[in-house]
């Protein structure tokens, strides 16, 4: 197995000590890295956003590189608010509206999240997908658990 490009992401017993390289480093550096180191190296430069980070941050956001490879874990601070956003009053109301305009259930939610989560919400950690998943899972509650009248019938 080769070891990883020695990109600097600062973790201890690591080949990644540190971000002073960081103009050396390339886009062919980052595709070489797993989506779990790309994601270290991310955490680790939003820690350090004044000393080095925020160069590091820009060149994940033009590389287009995904920052996991099964998608935003349960756990991730991110996912958590985005149910908290997507299963608000005003989460669901956005969520409804929208379909009944001729859009996705998304396009209705995901202003609510851009607001919230600023440059947090992105391509690069599965964020959008994440996020219509949440959305997919909010109408097949809200569609399941419709009263169901004589009209209905």
């Amino acid at each position: 197995m080769l070891a990883p490009p020695s990109l600097s992401i600062g973790v201890q017993n690591s080949p990644f000590i540190g971000i002073q390289n960081l103009h050396a480093e390339t886009h062919e550096r980052l595709q070489k890295m797993t989506p779990e180191q790309r994601a270290t190296l991310h955490d680790n430069a939003r820690k350090r956003i004044d000393n080095g980070g925020r160069e590091i941050i820009e060149l994940f956001e033009s590389s287009g590189l995904p920052l996991s490879s099964g998608g935003m874990r349960l756990s991730d601070p991110v996912y958590q608010r985005m149910e908290e956003i997507v299963w608000s009053s005003e989460g669901k109301k956005a969520a409804v509206a929208a379909p009944a305009a001729g859009l996705p259930a998304l396009a209705g939610v995901e202003p609510l999240i851009v607001a919230d989560l600023g440059d947090r919400y992105h391509p690069h950690n599965d964020g959008t997908k994440s996020a219509g998943g949440i959305v997919g899972e909010l109408m097949r509650f809200l569609l399941t658990n419709l009263p169901v009248t004589r009209t209905c019938l």
